[in-house]
């Protein structure tokens, strides 16, 4: 075989065993031809210049073509990308930090781009909230404290010996931010859990009111309220109110001797109000009348009160996302008929009924947190055969209220109210 044709126009390649051994024959126009040696230094030696209307340059020598693969480009360093700016212009990109992803931007150049990654940050005691560069949003979850739970009466055998009302749950609260609308630090106060009354060591006294929890916030951004504190027990027939649940719009009200309080707002007449209980937005009211306590969906459960009559306690109520309350301490009838306390309301506990939390005792149970971060309320204490008083067991973080404590007779103690749980803050930022 002479030759292999790849066509016959100008500037295109034959491959001849009738001339110099490796060459490559290159035809030039019309019949003319040149061969193209390689050489050993990787340089191309023409026999005759390929003409620049064929495409070439005129030279007998091609010089810079080199076999094998491309190892560097002219201007790179480490790290540095490739990138075309216009038709025949090559440029590089300039290094990018670590984490960093390319970004395209249309015909323009590219750019390092900063990818933005989820950031959780739980605060259990009061901190500052630091924004993570990069990010787009922020949610932030606020829990407001629980208030604590009264002590119950001391008294003699004649009389209605009373045990304590129960505190309120905190509110949560949850609001999403444009991470660009906040400053670059926040403070986060968390609220304190409300102190339960101290059990009475004085023969025929009342016992001592639990205090309101405190609320949790997220600077001046957004605030969660607490729950009022539970009222404590008469050593006569005086009926006691628990303390109202907190609400998103105000802190529920401290146990008083009315009928039933109103929850922390948004509350009205027709709901979370001081007859009507139940609340879908506020903290749920309270009640005095042993027989009803008012839920809540974001607002705190209200306390659960006592009728003044010794009568058993009264459950705390619940909140489907917030805190639940904690049961009032039971009591002990003038024919000294001792009656138990009432169970906790359960947080975060997707229902819309009253107790379900932690159990009335001698003490009372201490509340449990719900699996979304809501405490439920401590159980209202018990009296024992002795007519010794039971303690309200605490409420659980977040915003639990604290149980009520028992009514007790001269010569023992009366039971504590428990205390309420505390605040807590989650900002998630992504």
């Amino acid at each position: 075989m002479s030759s292999i044709s790849a066509g016959t126009s100008g500037g295109t390649a034959l491959v001849s065993t009738g001339d110099t051994t490796g060459a490559l024959v290159i035809k030039t126009g019309g019949s003319a031809t040149t061969a193209a040696t390689f050489n050993a230094d990787q340089t191309v030696t023409l026999a005759a210049p390929l003409p620049v209307a064929s495409g070439g340059t005129g030279s007998t020598t091609l010089s810079g073509i080199t076999t094998g693969t491309a190892t560097n480009l002219a201007g790179g360093s480490n790290g540095t990308i490739p990138y075309q700016s216009a038709a025949g212009t090559t440029q590089m990109l300039a290094v990018g930090t670590a984490g960093q992803l390319l970004q395209t931007n249309g015909v323009g150049a590219p750019t390092w781009a900063t990818v933005s990654s989820a950031n959780f940050q739980e605060f259990t005691s009061t901190g500052t909230y630091t924004k993570p560069s990069g990010v787009t949003f922020v949610m932030v979850e606020l829990w407001g404290a629980g208030g604590g739970g009264g002590s119950g009466a001391r008294g003699a055998t004649s009389t209605a010996r009373n045990g304590g009302s129960s505190g309120g749950g905190g509110a949560l609260v949850r609001l999403m931010f444009k991470a660009s609308d906040l400053t670059a630090t926040v403070a986060v106060t968390i609220g304190a859990g409300g102190t339960g009354g101290a059990a009475i060591a004085v023969d025929s006294t009342n016992g001592n009111s639990g205090t309101g929890g405190g609320n949790t916030t997220f600077g001046s951004f957004l605030t969660s309220f607490g729950g009022g504190g539970g009222k404590f027990g008469y050593n006569s027939a005086v009926a006691s109110a628990g303390g109202s649940g907190g609400g998103s719009g105000s802190a529920g009200q401290d146990g008083g001797n009315a009928t039933g309080l109103a929850g922390g707002l948004p509350s009205s007449a027709t709901f979370g109000g001081a007859t009507t209980l139940d609340n879908i937005g506020g903290g749920g009211g309270a009640s005095a009348t042993n027989s009803a306590t008012g839920n809540a969906e974001f607002g705190g459960g209200g306390g659960g009160g006592n009728s003044g009559t010794g009568g058993a306690g009264n459950t705390g109520g619940s909140s489907i996302f917030g805190a639940g309350a904690g049961g009032s301490g039971g009591g002990i009838t003038t024919a000294n008929v001792v009656n138990v306390g009432g169970a906790g309301g359960t947080g975060g506990s997707g229902r819309y009924v009253a107790g379900g939390g932690a159990i009335a005792g001698r003490p009372g149970a201490n509340g449990t947190q719900a699996t979304n971060g809501s405490g439920g309320g401590g159980g209202g204490g018990s009296a024992d055969a002795a007519l010794i008083g039971g303690s309200g067991g605490n409420g659980a973080n977040a915003g639990g209220g604290g149980g009520g404590g028992s009514g007790a007779t001269n010569g023992v103690n009366s039971g504590a109210g428990g205390t309420g749980g505390n605040g807590l803050a989650r900002v998630y930022s992504w």
